[in-house]
């Protein structure tokens, strides 16, 4: 991994290093949620849920906070003002700077700075090695980095005089940059509320209120039941569709695959019918199949034009005449009643011509919005590489060669460890609380018979950590008896 990122040169006075060599890295932890007294204490406790969304560069506390014996009764860490949280799972890549003390859990793999390390330019090269760091985590159900594998992450050094002009440039940079796509996001967010106030002025008729005048014109008060009815498609599963086919499939959320059969000659409004999205409205290909998930509706359509309808019904939100139930459903029953407001036909396509004019405006320049966010965050990756390539701000031939400070760096490391080792030492030491020690054999010598598998668990040493326990058990191997009861696994000793 660090040969293929060396092969560009660096910059005179620049050294490849690790992270590992920058400081003192160490994970997280979770106290046990059984303990009550591990809990709600003042030491702030970070989890990467609480990164999520999180724009601020530094953080001071989560939603959550342990005590000190939660603390010391879990592999969880306290990390100095300063230090440097990077996310490690679910996801990889969250990174802050700890504003005051504080823990996090195992979600996150930590660097402690060393003093010659300038830490708002390590925050930034963070920010920029998601990528990096994804590529050398594992996992199946989902991806994680490893301790070893986070300590070993290649960074480019500069001098230390050098980390903080780029820093400061960056924080510049990315100010200017942040505040483009926030005036972006705001746009964004209008032009939705303008949709939404077009759509509401042309079902209240303010759209063509001139139109009526002129053509002496009026809307008529009925029940959507008498607009339309409303069928189940045919049901039609993936295994037995045909996706090699012609003829479009459609489901409650929009088209769904192919088949090699269709049930409609014509184009059909089709409403979803099950599922937390259920009122969607769609109009199908020509030619096409609906499955039962959702509604197919009939209507006049010498009386009302089918692109209008489909406005129209999007604006009536049917979701919201769903049965509040695990997997939410509409019925005819239910939306048949609903009172509503339509005009003539002719109106109608007036409606869709004037809704189609402006709806095609916003799309256009919801897309262009679109484009340049995305441009913004390519410009933010372009400046990371110019700075961490050592181009973004001038050398100075005056500034310490970092390979100086990397020796600076060992030797105060060297000390913190010696400092530690000591205060280790005078330390006054901890009664051991032995039915917090126990191996699993000593938990199963100790019952009087066959124990849940949980609860060996929750006896053990093991308590705070799946994975250990499972690494003893398998040892054990022979020596331990499986008994099934039922869904309970119980285990006893042979």
């Amino acid at each position: 991994m660090k040969e293929k990122l060396t092969k560009y040169s660096l910059p005179k006075g620049w050294v490849w290093t690790t992270i590992e060599q920058l400081g003192v890295v160490n994970s997280g932890g979770t106290p046990s949620t059984k303990e009550s007294t591990y809990w709600n204490g003042n030491i702030p406790w970070i989890s990467p849920a609480d990164l999520s969304g999180y724009k601020e560069k530094y953080i001071s506390k989560g939603k959550k906070s342990i005590t000190q014996e939660g603390l010391e009764e879990s592999s969880a860490t306290l990390l100095p003002e300063g230090s440097i949280l990077f996310s490690s799972r679910a996801p990889i890549g969250y990174v802050a700077i700890s504003k005051n003390e504080l823990a996090t859990n195992q979600g996150f793999k930590n660097l402690i700075p060393a003093k010659s390390v300038n830490k708002d330019y390590i925050y930034y090269y963070f920010k920029s090695a998601k990528q990096l760091a994804e590529s050398v985590a594992s996992g199946t159900t989902f991806l994680e980095l490893s301790g070893s594998s986070f300590s070993k992450l290649p960074v480019p050094l500069p001098p230390l005089n050098e980390q903080g002009r780029i820093a400061t440039k960056l924080e510049e940079l990315f100010s200017e940059l942040d505040h483009s796509i926030e005036n972006l996001r705001w746009a964004q967010a209008q032009l939705k509320v303008y949709r939404q106030t077009i759509l509401k002025n042309a079902f209240e008729g303010k759209l063509t209120a001139e139109w009526r005048k002129e053509n002496r014109s009026k809307w008529n008060e009925c029940r959507l039941g008498q607009i339309i009815s409303v069928s189940s498609g045919k049901g039609l599963t993936s295994s037995q569709r045909n996706d090699g086919g012609d003829y479009d499939v459609y489901g409650g959320n929009g088209k769904i695959g192919m088949h090699s059969e269709y049930l409609f000659e014509e184009r059909k409004i089709i409403i979803g019918r099950v599922g937390v999205n259920c009122g969607n409205v769609h109009i199908t290909t020509p030619k096409s199949w609906v499955t039962d998930n959702a509604f197919v509706t009939t209507y006049d359509d010498k009386e009302y034009d089918i692109e209008f309808l489909r406005y129209f019904l999007k604006d009536l939100n049917l979701n919201q005449y769903s049965s509040s139930t695990a997997q939410p459903v509409i019925s005819g029953r239910k939306i048949y009643p609903i009172i509503v407001k339509v005009p003539s036909i002719e109106e109608q396509v007036v409606i869709v011509q004037e809704l189609e004019s402006i709806i095609s405006m916003i799309d256009n320049l919801e897309f262009t919005i679109i484009q340049e966010i995305i441009k913004s965050e390519l410009t933010r990756q372009s400046i990371f590489k110019k700075a961490f390539d050592g181009k973004l701000v001038s050398q100075s031939p005056d500034d310490e060669p970092a390979f100086e400070l990397l020796k600076r760096i060992e030797e105060e490391k060297k000390k913190c460890m010696e400092e530690k080792k000591q205060q280790k030492k005078k330390a006054p030491k901890k009664p051991k609380n032995m039915s917090k020690n126990l191996s699993i054999e000593d938990v199963l010598k100790a019952a009087k018979g066959p124990l849940a598998a949980k609860k060996v668990w929750e006896e053990s040493k093991h308590k705070n950590d799946i994975e250990e326990f499972y690494a003893e058990l398998k040892k054990l191997g022979s020596k331990i008896e499986e008994i099934r009861e039922g869904m309970e696994s119980k285990l006893t000793l042979k």
